[in-house]
């Protein structure tokens, strides 16, 4: 949302885009950081980045959503991030948000069978903090409860035959 606040040295900025191309949707973010941060910051970016190519490589028919979310969340935990858990990726397609729903851990047995041609959206989303967030009053930016950094990545990919194709790398 455009704003008048000025984003400065060391902020961590998470830019979320869908996109609706002839009654089809898209959606994908990226975290990045603005000038210079510290190791702790530059991780936890890294961090998220790594959970979802992770997450993408599982992807295949039979898979369970939440193998998914067990393999972003394996690695959040390992790198002592917070998955942030309110928020969660998705199926998209003829809407931006549409089932499943497709948190940022989870347990591998868990969730929805893929198939193939679902068109699914994942989007891990980690924090330094507690993993609490809340809306803000322009409605849509979302902030971490305690003000801690947050990081989120996010690709849409489609179910294929063989595995997966990502549509906006």
């Amino acid at each position: 949302m455009p704003s008048e606040r000025r984003i400065k040295e060391g902020d961590v900025v998470s830019i979320d885009v869908g996109v609706n191309y002839n009654g089809y949707f898209s959606d994908t973010a990226a975290t990045v950081i603005v000038g210079l941060a510290s190791r702790e910051v530059e991780k936890l970016v890294w961090a998220t980045q790594r959970a979802l190519m992770d997450a993408i490589s599982i992807v295949e028919p039979g898979v369970r959503v939440g193998k998914i979310e067990n393999t972003t969340g394996e690695v959040l935990r390992g790198n002592k991030l917070k998955p942030i858990l309110a928020l969660s990726g998705h199926g998209v397609g003829f809407a931006v948000h549409e089932e499943p729903s497709i948190k940022s851990d989870g347990e591998v047995g868990g969730g929805e069978v893929l198939q193939e041609g679902m068109v699914i959206a994942i989007e891990p989303m980690a924090t330094l903090g507690t993993g609490e967030v809340y809306t803000d009053n322009d409605g849509w930016t979302i902030k971490t409860v305690d003000g801690k950094p947050a990081a989120h990545f996010e690709h849409t990919i489609v179910v294929t035959k063989n595995g997966y194709k990502m549509l906006t790398a």
